[in-house]
């Protein structure tokens, strides 16, 4: 669903809180109150719900109030950015720039900035910050989605999904050949966490894999330890966790990734909380890393419930610059948001898992999402990697923003 607001602005019906800046990129007025925003991220518009997503907990407490109710101060337009003479200050809290692709007269960019904090905002810098950046690019017809997401990533739907990531990457990646299988010399970490099969007892036991004759993958789970208690692996516990536990005793977190690993096929899972030295080998020989890219701490799930249709991308009939034609609407920063800058990858340490596993299936706040070396995708685009307009840096260049920036092939490191 697009809103009033955002369809509006871009079929320029409101031409009256537009102007040109002094580079000709066309600037128009979006929602002029904090609480015209949240009633449309509320309603479920694409547009504003991924604006949301890029907003840090600091922004979202401004446009909340410091009460939970939502603000209602506007930004005033500094004379300096308008083309002419507008004699009535224009006011607004998200603004709105459309600027045409380079070499291109089929795709665009849209800029969206929320800006309550200042007194005023020069759309001329650049280092005002934008905080999203849509494509729109002409299509062929208004046609479906890629894909039709279901409301819970827990979904069987999402499950098989995940599963097809996994049996393409080690069947058909030759970039992944050599990470498809256990390595020849059939490494394991000290100790596993053996998870019973499914309509079973849903227990789970340690084994010390010095002493058993171990055979198949193991998984991983990488997850942020927060400030709650979590439960780790002590010398008073340490004969309970031999004979084995139910499942549904251990945090919320753990379950919910032993529930993945069946799905995926496996039966195990490294506890490496006590083998710090051995971290890199742990990840490298680990079949997949499972990461919980939003979860604060164990407690939280590892799944995600959300409105499907607000999170994906759309095809709409619009006017840009005085063309009628159907333009695909989607965010350009998904994978800075979604990935890159999730919460799980926000933590040092955790780039040595990002760069050493040899595949990463992430379940994060709004979305599943799948890295390895040949392929970078998530559920919105499903069959896939995703287009070269999705990547941040991809984005950037074609803008000539980092044309003196090393080009990186892969995501992992973007």
């Amino acid at each position: 669903m697009i809103c009033h607001t955002c369809r509006t602005r871009l079929l320029f019906y409101d031409v009256g809180g537009c102007f040109r800046s002094q580079r000709r990129a066309l600037c128009l007025l979006h929602h002029e109150t904090c609480r015209d925003l949240l009633q449309s991220v509320e309603a479920g518009c694409y547009i504003c719900n991924r604006l949301w997503a890029t907003l840090g907990s600091g922004e979202r407490n401004i446009a909340e109030g410091p009460a939970g109710r939502p603000l209602t101060r506007r930004q005033t337009i500094t004379d300096s950015a308008r083309d002419g003479n507008i004699p009535v200050p224009q006011r607004a809290v998200t603004l709105l720039r459309l600027r045409q692709a380079h070499n291109s007269n089929d795709h665009y960019y849209v800029d969206i900035a929320f800006c309550p904090k200042t007194s005023s905002f020069d759309p001329e810098s650049e280092l005002q910050c934008w905080d999203a950046l849509f494509s729109l690019q002409i299509c062929q017809g208004l046609q479906a989605s890629e894909t039709t997401l279901p409301d819970n990533t827990k979904s069987d739907s999402s499950l098989t999904l995940a599963k097809s990531w996994v049996t393409e990457c080690s069947m058909d990646h030759k970039q992944c050949a050599g990470t498809n299988t256990m390595p020849t010399s059939k490494w394991y970490p000290s100790r596993l966490l053996d998870i019973d099969p499914p309509g079973s007892h849903s227990n789970f036991r340690l084994i010390e894999t010095r002493n058993s004759n171990l055979q198949g993958p193991y998984t991983t789970l990488s997850h942020c330890w927060g400030f709650k208690e979590c439960t780790s692996l002590e010398t008073k516990n340490y004969a309970e966790m031999l004979r084995g536990r139910p499942l549904e005793s251990l945090p919320q977190l753990y379950p919910d990734a032993a529930y993945v690993t069946r799905q995926l096929g496996g039966d195990g899972l490294a506890d490496w909380q006590r083998e710090s030295a051995q971290m890199h080998d742990i990840y490298l020989n680990s079949f997949c890393n499972i990461s919980a890219a939003h979860a604060t701490d164990a407690h939280k799930s590892l799944f995600c419930r959300r409105d499907p249709d607000a999170h994906v991308p759309h095809a709409k009939e619009l006017r840009v610059s005085g063309r009628n034609a159907a333009y695909s609407i989607s965010d350009a920063y998904f994978w800075k948001t979604e990935v890159s800058e999730a919460l799980i990858n926000t933590r040092a340490w955790v780039l040595q898992e990002r760069i050493l596993a040899p595949r990463i299936l992430y379940f994060g706040e709004r979305h599943m999402a799948w890295e390895c070396w040949e392929k970078d995708t998530a559920d919105i685009f499903p069959r896939g990697v995703l287009p070269a307009s999705w990547k941040l840096k991809n984005a950037r260049e074609q803008e000539g923003l980092d044309s003196g920036t090393p080009k990186n092939t892969h995501g992992r490191l973007l």
